[in-house]
């Protein structure tokens, strides 16, 4: 990668810390997006199109311009994957193998950034098969210690499709894989199997989760494994006495399905969500009967059990509308749930399930900034944190602008 050495400097200053002025870094920026924790990430990209260079600053939480890099994705088009417990961020430019490669920068905390690149086929052959072009890429998640692809592959002649996990280790861009149960096509058609979706993760373990039904019994399943790709014990839980709507699943952050959905227009739709928080297994799911959002989880005798449910959010009647989104925000996991345009929202924390305001989420808002959530923010104001006390800026006319300017709220 070039050596880069800028002349640009940024310029903050402060007056008697009411506001926070930034100026353009190489190109005008046109992109500002939270690294929760970090700070904010401000990015441009050349604006006379001559190249592929993407221009970004990280402003921290002490209201400095900490670092100001490039980085050159191979593609026209890459994806930032984010993440509130990583301290890496990653521009992923194939979400289809590229020559059987999935190609990407990372850039650590400190601004610096790795080119790389692993070879898929190299991963599926492992497992028997040589066709790479045939994987569909469902999901990359940044997590604690590894970035995580999940790839489906459908086998016609055997009317199944196999689910592969890819892990990259952040701190030093090792490859590892695994293959988790295969899911049938039969029973996905006919709703007793779905697919795998991310539950959550931590230092040790990575959890993806799916409801099956067996015997006429539903299962949340959580197949788990290790950073290096390292299959875990799995955990399966039976709730009881629901019957799950199927909704659109959001998960609200910088993640490969939100890409994938944005650029498909389609919406991703599963019987609920298994969850990983905190060290302890949940399952989220909008119930039919009830009309209303139902939270399991294991109790004071490790039982799994209905924890928490709403008031009727629908009058009676078939094919309501349903979604179900997930907010992850430092500590704390908020559930929303919409049914026939009515919603509410769970708050899971280490103090319990409680009810909380569905009305302040901006889910628009929340996935490239979440600290809006803290000040109740509309979807053109965006919040950046200073030792913890809020500075806005609007963000209408962003690309009009030549120097950012934050107020104090």
């Amino acid at each position: 990668m070039k050596n880069l050495t800028f002349v640009f400097l940024f310029l903050i200053s402060f007056t008697t810390f009411s506001q926070i002025e930034v100026t353009r870094g190489k190109f005008p920026f046109n992109q500002i997006v939270e690294w929760p924790g970090k700070g904010t990430l401000l990015l441009g990209d050349d604006p006379t199109g001559k190249s592929q260079e993407i221009n970004l600053s990280l402003l921290n939480h002490q209201g400095e311009v900490q670092w100001n890099r490039s980085v050159y994705p191979k593609n026209k088009t890459t994806h930032l994957i984010t993440s509130s417990n990583s301290d890496y961020i990653y521009f992923v430019d194939d979400l289809k193998p590229e020559n059987n490669q999935i190609r990407y920068n990372q850039m650590n905390q400190s601004g610096s950034v790795a080119p790389t690149k692993f070879d898929m086929l190299s991963v599926i052959r492992s497992y028997r098969y040589t066709t790479p072009n045939d994987l569909a890429l469902r999901e990359i998640i940044n997590t604690p210690k590894a970035l995580v692809f999940y790839f489906q592959l459908p086998v016609k002649d055997k009317n199944i499709i196999e689910n592969f996990f890819v892990t990259v280790t952040h701190h030093n861009n090792r490859v590892y894989h695994c293959q988790a149960p295969s899911t049938s096509m039969d029973l996905v058609k006919k709703g007793l199997d779905e697919h795998y979706v991310f539950a959550g993760a931590d230092d040790e373990a990575i959890y993806f989760t799916h409801l099956s039904n067996e015997v006429g019994a539903n299962f949340v399943n959580f197949f788990s494994f290790s950073p290096k790709a390292e299959k875990l014990q799995p955990t399966k839980m039976r709730p009881i006495n629901f019957s799950p709507m199927n909704s659109e699943i959001n998960f609200i952050g910088l993640t490969g399905s939100y890409y994938l959905q944005t650029f498909t227009k389609a919406k991703f739709e599963n019987r609920g969500k298994g969850i990983y928080f905190n060290g302890s297994f949940y399952y989220a799911v909008n119930d039919d009967g009830g009309k209303n959002l139902k939270v399991y989880g294991q109790n004071e005798k490790g039982e799994f059990v209905l924890l928490k449910e709403s008031a009727k959010q629908a009058n009676s009647k078939k094919n309501s509308s349903s979604s179900v989104a997930f907010i992850p925000l430092k500590d704390r996991l908020f559930i929303v749930s919409e049914i026939d345009n009515n919603t509410v929202a769970f708050e899971i924390s280490d103090a319990g399930i409680k009810e909380t305001n569905a009305s302040s989420l901006q889910l628009t808002s929340l996935r490239k900034n979440p600290s809006s959530f803290m000040s109740n923010s509309d979807e053109h104001t965006f919040i950046h944190m200073v030792n913890d006390i809020p500075y806005a800026m609007d963000i209408k006319n962003l690309e009009k602008l030549g120097t950012f300017v934050f107020l104090k709220k």
